[in-house]
């Protein structure tokens, strides 16, 4: 879910700086165009977000209930604004086979052996977990062998994985990637899915993900834990294998900060000169002196859920054939672990989840506000600037957009 989410706040974030970069010297806008940007008012994001965010939608749980009623709104939205459909059959909508993966806590287990004592850890204090994408229930149990970050740069020149014998164990990795590297490629590198790739390459059968008090910083912990708690979405290919899965990799978990640093209390480094040397960029691997046994357990239902996907024609001769896609998501969290007392992860007046949820429902108010000013501004202008490609409009679930 984590993914879902920082998407949707940077729609809502870079809508802003575009429009207001229209209005700048740089590309100056004519008076008719100036007035079409002045049509967006307060009050048609008030609208779209006081009935987005209603409990009547029920959190917009993706391919839920709520989920699907946002979506028909949406699209009728779209169709006020006189856009015409790119869905399936002639309509607005394209249906989304996932999978849906909710972890059972209760069942899960983490434990740590060394010199022969085994320390089994706590779900939420010392350790969490996601489901497996290919398996209800999977375990595995290796050696660990820490890794860095885990990463591996396309000209070989920085390698965490060298030197390493890593087949047939569990590596431990921390999050991120090194900071030296240029930040395209770095944020690349970080990504969960590059990082289980280049484990996979390696023969890696489970992965640790090590948490820092840097990591704290970006993401408490306590919320990490509650993150948890909801399903995670795998987009189904016609073959009926979920996206990014890595079958090979059998499970893996996410250690707190007291559980990563016990980690390395007899180790060949200490965990602060692990953190010391991540941080300045340093390449480091080695074994450490413990084994790990891990279990996962989770429930898999097969849903859909609905893209809603609409097309607004260019007017340039040429450049019409090409697409410009404006994209945010309709759904959010649903009915989950209460937060303040509340199950509904849906409003702006409760912490955490609510803030996330104004993040996503204002992404999409924006989007929808703002596609209709892009209705108002005359064609003229667009075909002056060349920039009159056909605008694809389209708004999708958590898992839909990979």
């Amino acid at each position: 879910m984590r993914c879902s989410l920082a998407l949707s706040v940077l729609l809502g974030v870079l809508f802003m700086p575009c429009w207001q970069l229209l209005g700048q010297a740089v590309w100056p806008l004519p008076q008719d165009a100036k007035t079409a940007m002045q049509e967006l008012q307060k009050e048609p994001f008030r609208a779209h977000m006081a009935f987005l965010a209603d409990d009547l939608l029920e959190g917009r749980g993706t391919g839920k209930r709520g989920h699907e009623i946002a979506a028909r709104y949406v699209a009728a939205q779209f169709e006020a604004m006189g856009l015409k459909p790119a869905g399936q059959d002639g309509t607005y909508y394209q249906r989304v086979p996932l999978r849906e993966i909710t972890v059972e806590p209760d069942k899960c287990a983490v434990t740590i052996t060394e010199s022969g004592s085994a320390s089994q850890l706590k779900w939420g204090e010392d350790f969490i977990m996601r489901g497996s994408e290919v398996s209800p229930e999977v375990s595995v149990e290796a050696p660990v062998v820490f890794v860095g970050y885990g990463v591996r740069t396309p000209d070989g020149k920085y390698d965490d994985y060298a030197g390493l014998d890593v087949r047939g164990k569990i590596v431990a990795v921390l999050i991120g990637a090194p900071p030296s590297l240029p930040s395209e490629l770095r944020a690349h590198l970080s990504a969960v899915r590059e990082k289980l790739r280049t484990a996979r390459e390696h023969g890696v059968v489970g992965v640790l993900v090590l948490w820092t008090a840097r990591d704290d910083k970006s993401l408490p912990w306590s919320r990490t834990v509650i993150g948890a708690g909801f399903p995670s979405m795998r987009w189904l290919g016609p073959d009926g294998i979920p996206s990014d899965s890595f079958p090979n990799i059998k499970v893996g978990a996410v250690l707190s900060q007291s559980a990563s640093e016990r980690l390395f209390e007899h180790a060949s480094k200490s965990w602060l000169e692990v953190q010391r040397d991540a941080e300045a960029s340093k390449p480091q691997g080695f074994a450490l002196p413990v084994t790990a046994s891990m279990r996962v357990v989770s429930a898999h239902e097969a849903i859909t859920s609905p893209n809603v996907i609409a097309v607004l024609p260019g007017s340039d001769p040429k450049l019409s054939q090409e697409y410009v896609v404006y994209t945010a998501h309709v759904d959010h969290l649903g009915i989950g672990q209460p937060i303040h007392g509340v199950h509904l992860q849906r409003s702006c007046r409760r912490r955490f989840r609510g803030r996330s949820n104004v993040s996503n429902r204002k992404g999409i108010q924006v989007y929808a506000s703002r596609t209709g000013a892009f209705r108002h501004v005359p064609r003229g202008y667009w075909r002056r600037e060349r920039i009159a490609r056909i605008g694809l409009l389209r708004t999708f679930s958590d898992g839909a957009d990979r």
